[in-house]
């Protein structure tokens, strides 16, 4: 316990191990310093060099590279989001098309918004997504619900649009 004359001005240091330990008391006995003296000397000439702890910068260092990744997914993230609105609208462009011939996939998620239970066109939209005035997507939609009628499979009723199972 130290002397009541340093209250308040201690510092306690442990170190990694023994070996540590050791090593440091040889170091500052050969410069024929009490360790103290010897450690506060060695943090404050660290300290006035302007050289920071190891620990401190590599911590700045992965700072500046999460904000980097961040922003990375952030552009990432934006750009699938484009890619898959984009995908979303080709998709549907196939059921605007009057004289089309293949195959055409209706809207999953129209699908299953429709089997969960009924839905009228307003929430239909807006659980899909849709902006109403992208006249082009309301009309694929539309297309894809008059198919979807036409083969039985849903129908319009007062509380909107209901699969038939």
């Amino acid at each position: 316990m130290p002397d009541k004359r340093y209250k308040g001005r201690c510092i306690q240091l442990i170190a990694r191990s023994n070996f540590q330990k050791t090593k440091l008391e040889d170091l500052a006995e050969k410069a024929g310093s009490p360790l103290s003296k010897f450690l506060l000397n060695l943090i404050e000439e660290a300290i006035s060099e302007g050289s920071r702890l190891p620990a401190v910068e590599e911590d700045q260092d992965f700072s500046e590279e999460i904000s980097q990744l961040k922003e990375e997914l952030k552009i990432k993230s934006m750009l699938l989001q484009r890619y898959e609105q984009e995908l979303v609208k080709l998709q549907a462009s196939a059921f605007l098309q009057s004289n089309f011939m293949g195959s055409r996939k209706i809207n999953g998620d129209l699908v299953t918004l429709i089997k969960a239970g009924p839905i009228g066109d307003l929430n239909l939209l807006d659980a899909l997504r849709i902006d109403m005035n992208d006249s082009d997507m309301v009309e694929s939609i539309s297309k894809q619900l008059e198919i979807l009628e036409s083969y039985g499979l849903i129908r319009r009723g007062n509380r909107g649009w209901a699969w038939i199972k």
